[in-house]
């Protein structure tokens, strides 16, 4: 799951453009969130996505229920907590601003690195915290080196 999330992180962060002002505040990130978990093309495209890293990441590992039921379950609970009424989709510049200003952030990335491979190694035991630590920043500098220098220094 954090490989596949981390996969997916990077493909969105690989579209930041260079040159970001400012770190978004907790309104831009909620609402951006939202609209995309909102979007249902969006959703099964991540959840396609993140189930195929996983499974080549991980081959070896058995979902029960399977990885799409886990993910889709993992989606529903993030867009049970937004505010209705998010239809409009942000503009492909606005959502690369703002994923870029976003990874960016090492308390984000600290914060995300750590739920995420947390609530894996729920799920699957197996995974190590630390092991899926270690993968989920390698993909997460993969992601921001994509980003301009002057905003991770800017926001540091």
């Amino acid at each position: 799951c954090k490989t596949l999330i981390e996969g997916a992180w990077d493909l969105v962060v690989a579209r930041c453009p260079k040159g970001r002002e400012a770190f978004p505040s907790p309104a831009d990130i909620e609402k951006l969130v939202c609209e995309l978990a909102s979007q249902k093309q969006v959703e099964e495209k991540a959840t396609n996505e993140i189930c195929m890293l996983i499974n080549k990441t991980f081959p070896t590992i058995q979902f029960n229920p399977d990885c799409k039921t886990l993910i889709e379950g993992a989606w529903d609970l993030v867009v049970a907590h937004c505010p209705k009424g998010r239809e409009a989709f942000p503009s492909p510049a606005d959502l690369k601003k703002l994923v870029c200003k976003l990874a960016t952030q090492k308390q984000i990335e600290q914060k995300a690195v750590g739920a995420i491979c947390t609530a894996i190694h729920g799920e699957v035991g197996t995974i190590p915290v630390w092991a899926c630590a270690r993968v989920l920043k390698k993909k997460w500098e993969q992601v921001t080196g994509n980003c301009p220098k002057s905003m991770s220094v800017m926001l540091v």
